[in-house]
């Protein structure tokens, strides 16, 4: 149970509240974002916190002033099943490529060797296609 007075953004006004939240879920904050000119309701914002597989996301859902806990809890699980299912589907996509900061932090130095000595050739190859006389013709038998 999170019972959170938090600010919101500049000019909000703070609410407070008791959400249960999934231990993979942290409630963060609390606050009214605008009110009905009509009907004189106010609507407030819930923000969270998703904690998975590694990743860290935002997430907020709206709700009007008169919703109970429990239907706030259950529009935060819609929201974060969503937002779960996001971060399921990058990993998939991003699964077997290796991003700079992998190899910045994990590589091991064989792989950094291999890398090192690529780049120097092709800043090599590079040097000797800008010495042709039209930028355009690459002669890899030559050294």
């Amino acid at each position: 149970m999170a019972d959170l007075v938090l600010p919101g953004p500049q000019g909000a006004e703070d609410v407070t509240t008791s959400i249960w939240t999934p231990t993979e879920v942290e409630y963060i904050q609390s606050w009214i974002v605008g009110e009905a000119e009509e009907s004189k309701v106010r609507a407030i914002k819930h923000e969270f916190r998703l904690v998975y597989m590694g990743e860290v996301e935002y997430f907020g859902v709206l709700a009007e002033e008169g919703c109970s806990e429990a239907q706030i809890e259950d529009m935060a699980s819609g929201t974060l099943e969503r937002v779960a299912a996001g971060i399921e589907e990058k990993r998939q996509r991003m699964q077997g490529k290796k991003t700079p900061e992998y190899y910045a932090d994990n590589a091991n130095l064989s792989e950094r060797h291999d890398l090192s000595e690529a780049f120097r050739d092709f800043k090599k190859e590079t040097a000797k296609r800008r010495a042709s006389s039209n930028n355009r013709i690459f002669y890899p038998g030559l050294k």
